[in-house]
């Protein structure tokens, strides 16, 4: 009688414990879809940002023109990777093309940029995307003497 009880009690362990880990397996299968979903969302978003960031634009401050590039009459097209977060704001900002003395400048000027929140299924998301800011003499100095030598435009480098 010992022995029966013992496996049965035994048996409703195993079958309890058998629940428990099915249970278990259950709770980590939907975190995993759960998690693959939002990694899709995300990159859906971050993509559609990339491809349509001009848009999304609230407010886009002008960089300053740095003063040594503007005693050199420097200019160019910086490259800016930024990372927004779910309120608009720009959280992250790198540099990654274009003339290095108008790096600081640019991502200075990044920082300040707002964008409209972006939405997926009713709930605000981060973004990634690249800005582009242009730097031209011309149009940053007030008009030439006649005496004065005109600014010279330098290309960026080139990416190999």
């Amino acid at each position: 009688m010992k022995l029966a009880l013992s496996l049965l009690v035994s048996s409703i362990l195993m079958l309890s414990l058998a629940q428990d880990s099915f249970a278990l397996k259950k709770k980590r299968r939907h975190r995993l879809i759960t998690g693959a979903m939002m990694a899709c969302e995300e990159a859906y978003v971050a993509n559609r940002i990339r491809g349509e960031m001009s848009g999304d634009v609230i407010e886009m401050p002008e960089p300053v023109y740095p003063p040594e590039a503007r005693a050199e009459k420097l200019g160019g097209v910086v490259a800016v990777s930024v990372s927004i977060d779910e309120s608009g704001k720009v959280v992250s900002a790198s540099a990654i093309y274009g003339p290095s003395s108008f790096y600081q400048a640019a991502m200075d000027a990044a920082y300040r940029a707002r964008f409209k929140i972006i939405e997926l299924s009713g709930v605000p998301v981060k973004s990634v995307g690249t800005l582009f800011y242009s730097f031209n003499l011309r149009e940053a100095l007030p008009p030439p003497d006649s005496s004065e030598e005109p600014p010279k435009m330098s290309s960026p480098p080139l990416l190999n």
